[in-house]
C-alpha cells in the first residue's frame, strides 16, 4: 500500500526539479535518496530493512502545479520564473546539482566521477536555460557520473556485482576524435544467469543512462585464463 509523506516546500520543489531532470519520479528520486543516506550513514541498517522487507519505496506529497507523471516520469508545464525549472527563489538548479551530486554518491568512494556529475547538472542548467533542461542534455559520461550509485545497485538486483568502467584513453574509437567515446563496464556476473546475464545488465544500463552501455562479463572472462582479466582491469576503475 503506497503512503504519501510530507515535505516541506523547498525540498518538494527540489525533489520536483530532480525528477523533471533526470526523467524519473518523483517516488524513485526520494527511494533513492534514502537507500543513499542508509548506505552511507546507516550500511547496516538498509541490509536489515532490505532483508525484513521493511524498506518499502515512499512517494512525495503533491507536485508543483502544471506538473504531471505519466509512466513514472515527471513532466511540467509552463516555465514561468515563479514555478520553472530553476525553482523558487534559490536557482533550483544548482541547488539541484548538488542535491544530485549527493545522490551520485559525494562519499570517498566516489570520487572525482560522483564531483563530474554534480558539476554538470549545474552546468547544464546555466547552458540549456531553465525550462529546458533535462537528463538528455548530458553527454554519456556525465549521465554516468551523475547516476553511478543508482546504476550500480540496479546492476546489483540483476547479479552484476564488483563493477568497472573501462578507461576511455584505451577504447580503440578513442583514436578517432570523431568518434563518440563509448562506454563500457566490467562485472562480475551470476553464473546461472550464463550468456543471458550481459544483455540483462545491457539493458539496465540503458534505461538508468539512456544510452547504449557495453558490459563485459569478468566472470565469462575468467573462463578464458586469468591473464585476460587482469589485463582489463588494468585498463579499468572501479566504478
Amino acid at each position: 500500500m503506497n503512503k504519501s509523506i510530507k515535505l516541506d516546500e523547498r525540498t518538494d520543489r527540489l525533489v520536483t526539479d530532480l525528477a523533471y531532470f533526470l526523467r524519473s519520479s518523483k517516488k524513485s528520486i526520494l527511494h533513492d535518496a534514502v537507500a543513499e543516506f542508509a548506505e552511507t550513514h546507516h550500511p547496516r541498517l538498509l541490509a536489515t530493512l532490505n532483508a525484513a522487507g521493511g524498506a518499502g519505496a515512499v512517494e512525495a506529497g503533491p507536485g508543483a502545479a502544471g506538473e504531471t507523471t505519466k509512466d513514472g516520469v515527471t513532466s511540467r508545464e509552463g516555465t514561468g520564473s515563479g514555478d520553472g525549472f530553476a525553482g523558487a527563489g534559490s536557482g533550483a538548479l544548482a541547488g539541484a546539482g548538488a542535491g544530485a551530486g549527493a545522490l551520485a554518491g559525494a562519499g570517498a568512494g566516489a570520487g572525482a566521477l560522483a564531483g563530474a556529475g554534480a558539476g554538470a547538472l549545474a552546468g547544464a542548467g546555466a547552458g540549456a536555460g531553465a525550462g529546458d533542461a533535462t537528463f538528455e542534455v548530458l553527454d554519456p559520461w556525465d549521465r554516468l557520473a551523475l547516476r553511478r550509485r543508482e546504476l550500480l545497485r540496479r546492476f546489483a538486483e540483476h547479479g552484476g556485482t564488483d563493477v568497472w568502467v573501462l578507461d576511455p584513453v584505451n577504447e580503440d574509437a578513442a583514436s578517432d576524435e570523431s568518434a563518440p567515446t563509448r562506454i563500457v563496464l566490467l562485472a562480475e556476473t551470476d553464473p546461472v544467469d550464463g550468456s543471458g546475464a550481459v544483455p540483462a545488465l545491457e539493458e539496465v544500463a540503458r534505461r538508468v543512462l539512456g544510452v547504449h552501455v557495453t558490459v563485459v562479463s569478468l566472470t565469462a572472462l575468467r573462463m578464458f585464463g586469468s591473464g585476460r582479466v587482469d589485463r582489463a582491469l588494468a585498463e579499468s576503475r572501479p566504478l
